[in-house]
């Protein structure tokens, strides 16, 4: 059976981040997956600017570079091209969700995984909360 691809969007990784409530447990779970290669995970290379805003906010530059670092050693980064930029100005509404889209779209991903799932309603590619994609292994 194929390791799953799974795209994961900013809200995802300040989940961990932050350990943001509720949402913090099942995230880490999809990290840890990841980690032990029983999936792969991607993200696309506009969520780490945005990112790295909010973790200096909570934290130091040195603790948001680490953070980051060890993310990407992680997951595999989708690039951010005038392809993926040119399809998301296609789409009516929020940009940053739409290059999110667009970018799971290019790196071929099997889901999703967002808190978010409302702006994802008109992807091809299913969109599920880690603790719904967790649930439903």
């Amino acid at each position: 059976m194929p390791v799953p691809k799974l795209y994961l969007d900013v809200n995802i990784i300040l989940d961990v981040a932050f350990e943001r409530g509720s949402d913090h447990g099942p995230a880490e779970e999809i990290l840890s997956l990841i980690e032990q290669g029983e999936a792969k995970g991607f993200l696309s290379a506009a969520s780490y600017p945005i990112l790295y805003y909010f973790l200096r906010k909570h934290s130091d530059v040195k603790k948001a570079n680490q953070f980051l670092n060890n993310l990407r050693k992680l997951t595999k980064t989708v690039d951010l091209t005038d392809e993926i930029i040119g399809r998301a100005l296609l789409v009516i509404g929020d940009l940053e969700d739409a290059i999110q889209n667009v970018s799971a779209e290019v790196c071929e991903a099997d889901f999703i995984l967002t808190r978010d799932k409302e702006g994802f309603k008109n992807s091809v590619i299913p969109a599920f909360s880690p603790a719904e994609y967790i649930s439903g292994k």
